[in-house]
């Protein structure tokens, strides 16, 4: 007799048995999914991850498989082994992981071609009047709605995504569509979303000899179907792309398939555009998608229809059937970070995947993150450098203004420094382009009083509320709570607010002041709203339209864009205080890889990069474009702390709605782990988070640091079977975390 193990998409790390009935016993594999009673749920969904002849268990006491989901397993082998290691890696659940791998269109076998999108119902005077009759409480989460889809949604949008930016329930969407307030519509599905059909055919670039120099070992490995991990380390333009698309051309010619990995959904369509000119076989799976639109993607590619495949951090688990190589472009990002269970990285994953099918993983960047630099040095990783830009066009030059002397010498403050004006003047004369940088969404960061010192907080969250001019609202960036900010203090009733900071809506209203006759736009998450908005700005942007392009770190990375020739770089220390040992390597990667958009066609480049500490040595040598000498001082810094990547690390957070609870709790765990605990192993806290409280949950943490990363499994499983009772304090591990916040 056979017995199926059986994990859950739940956060619970063991597994369970179930007996195979007689008229399943043929039909029952690993890879399937199941309905099974669960305790006392029925009905419940589970992934058969072994068959085994035997148990540990009273069969008689077994309960039995119901039926199967699938005639065929939806889950390969490779995919079950990879899972398996994802989960032991990152201390998670076996079937959460499984859950991630699989695209909620294959788990719910949508295949519809129409998409329901929400569009107004009314004009956008009817929905002002509206607006300015409801403004009570009672209307406060439709107003939001309306405001979001009137002020910040260009193109179409679904009801699920309209509720996750505003933060509401689907069902009051479809209330406000009775209520005539909105219309939902449903129309034909895209099948052809990025229009790879239309994109002309090209042939392979001729490579240069550093191109050539550094694709030979990779298709040597690539020829020996080997594992092998190569950081492909070039600067910007250097033509780290032309030697992805050879690598997988030869590794298509093998009849094998890649897959690339692209850290922003906003790179998609120019990377997909680029690839489909070279392959003819490309599947593309990023959340943009519609359900059904991802679900046929998948379906082609573990039919073998697929010789490329492009997306984000969870195309990493794509049921290739043949995988000869995985691409990570701008490796050191840290959006392939899933910031919720299972919280993987999409790079290491690359790594785990690799190894098991015996093939090759490209980490390409300009600056790579230390952890990759450091397996490099250790002998883990091979690298090929790529030190000058394709047609030894120059880097571009960087010049460091120092705000305090602009301060200093200034009658009226401005954050757009004298000679960052003076450049883009020059530039726009001459019909070129700027890219203006900050990360820093909204008008202003946070609002104040001066007479009492009172600031403007999120009564649901520990944070600053940002105040949106255009809106003429202080909105929380945590939990999207809006507010119509007070002219008067609320604390004091004398005191003014006023608005500090500044944010990418206030560089855009300031730039359009300055040059009223050439057009400007932002684009950073506020703007970015509905279906194909990300594509729309970037072609106004490069066919000029747009003159000067303000955004966040989405403007940063991966873009090539012919005809910009400055960069300005507003506030260039942003993340200094900030209690994270990784903010001068972040800063390094911003500064460094933005100041890359400027002069990668025929003009020369030129960055201006705006700080109050024009000395520190992230922004020197990024000015520089000396990445060697920065990772060689960040490392010794790194070393000397016991900080990763020397050591292995794990983010505990305890959250919950009770503050004293959560406390204790942290306190009583973190003390017991203390005691079972080796004694290399450091212990940073508990204590409470950068932002203690996020919608309405208070938040401990405790970071840990061990030589090792099967140390931090131990002290995870110690964690895990601790778990009796923390009332309603949750506990959640994360294995190298790439955020304390």
């Amino acid at each position: 007799m056979q017995f199926a193990e059986v994990v859950f998409d739940r956060p619970m790390r063991q597994s369970y048995h179930y007996s195979i009935p007689e008229h399943l016993q043929q039909l029952v594999k690993a890879g399937h999914r199941v309905r099974v009673s669960f305790g006392r749920q029925k009905n419940t969904v589970g992934y058969v991850v072994r068959l085994v002849d035997t148990i540990d268990y009273p069969p008689e006491k077994i309960k039995s498989i119901e039926n199967i989901l699938e005639e065929d397993p939806l889950i390969s082998e490779v995919i079950l082994r990879l899972s398996e290691q994802v989960a032991m890696h990152y201390c998670c659940s076996w079937g959460e992981v499984l859950h991630a791998a699989l695209p909620r269109g294959v788990r719910e076998n949508t295949r519809q071609k129409t998409i329901r999108t929400v569009n107004l119902a009314c004009t956008e005077t009817e929905v002002q009047n509206w607006l300015k009759e409801h403004r009570t409480g009672k209307y406060e989460k439709r107003v939001r709605v309306l405001r979001v889809m009137l002020e910040e949604v260009e193109g179409d949008i679904t009801p699920f995504e309209l509720s996750a930016i505003c933060g509401v329930s689907r069902n009051l969407i479809s209330s406000m569509a009775k209520d005539g307030l909105l219309k939902l519509i449903d129309r034909l599905v895209d099948d052809d979303p990025f229009q790879m059909s239309e994109v002309s055919r090209e042939d392979p670039l001729e490579l240069n000899d550093e191109q050539e120099q550094a694709l030979e070992p990779i298709l040597g490995t690539v020829g020996r179907r080997e594992f092998g991990v190569f950081l492909v380390q070039g600067v910007t333009g250097s033509g780290k792309t032309e030697i992805y698309l050879q690598a997988i051309d030869q590794v298509v010619k093998n009849g094998d398939q890649a897959i690339v990995l692209v850290p922003e959904i906003s790179l998609t369509p120019q990377t997909v555009r680029r690839f489909s000119a070279r392959f003819e076989r490309l599947a593309v799976l990023h959340s943009r998608q519609t359900e059904s639109q991802r679900g046929e993607q998948w379906r082609r590619i573990q039919q073998g229809d697929v010789q490329v495949i492009i997306g984000a951090r969870s195309a990493i688990f794509a049921p290739a059937r043949s995988l000869g190589l995985i691409v990570v472009d701008e490796e050191h990002e840290n959006s392939f970070k899933q910031d919720n269970s299972p919280r993987y990285n999409a790079r290491d994953v690359a790594v785990i995947r690799a190894n098991l099918e015996s093939s090759v993983v490209l980490l390409g960047s300009a600056t790579p993150s230390l952890e990759s630099y450091q397996n490099w040095k250790s002998g883990k990783y091979q690298r090929v450098v790529l030190k000058a830009r394709v047609e030894n066009r120059p880097m571009p030059s960087v010049e460091i203004i120092d705000m305090n002397q602009e301060l200093a010498g200034a009658k009226y403050w401005n954050f757009l420094s004298l000679r960052l004006r003076f450049h883009m003047e020059e530039i726009l004369q001459k019909d070129e382009q700027a890219l203006l940088f900050l990360n820093r969404r909204g008008f202003s960061t946070h609002v104040q009083c001066f007479r009492c010192g009172f600031s403007l907080q999120c009564t649901d969250c520990a944070s600053a509320m940002t105040y949106y001019q255009r809106r003429n609202l202080a909105i929380c960036l945590l939990c999207r709570k809006e507010i119509e900010p007070p002219e008067l203090c609320p604390e004091c009733r004398v005191g003014k607010l006023r608005y500090l900071g500044i944010g990418t809506e206030k560089v855009e209203e300031e730039v359009k002041k300055i040059f009223p006759n050439h057009p400007v736009a932002r684009m950073d998450s506020d703007t970015m709203r509905g279906r194909g908005a990300v594509e729309k700005r970037f072609t106004d942007f490069r066919e000029g339209r747009i003159r000067v392009l303000v955004g966040t770190q989405m403007i940063s990375k991966g873009l090539d864009l012919p005809n910009v020739t400055l960069v300005g770089v507003i506030s260039a220390d942003t993340s200094f205080n900030l209690p994270d040992f990784r903010a001068f390597e972040r800063t390094f990667q911003a500064v460094a890889q933005v100041a890359g958009r400027a002069g990668r066609g025929s003009k020369p480049g030129h960055v201006i990069v705006q700080t109050f500490v024009p000395k520190h040595y992230s922004i020197t040598m990024a000015s520089e474009h000396d990445f060697e000498s920065f990772a060689r001082r960040e490392l010794h810094d790194r070393e000397t702390l016991d900080y990763p990547p020397f050591t292995r690390a794990m983010r505990i957070l305890f959250t919950g709605p009770n503050e004293k609870e959560v406390e204790n709790i942290s306190m009583e765990k973190v003390q017991w782990l203390r005691g079972v605990a080796p004694e290399t192993v450091q212990f940073l806290g508990p204590a409470p988070c950068v932002i203690p409280y996020v919608r309405k949950q208070f938040r401990w943490h405790c970071m840990l640091y061990a030589p090792q990363v099967g140390m931090i499994r131990y002290l995870a499983d110690c964690l895990d079977s601790s778990l009796k009772r923390s009332g309603k304090t949750q506990i959640v591990i994360d294995v190298d975390p790439v955020s304390v916040f």
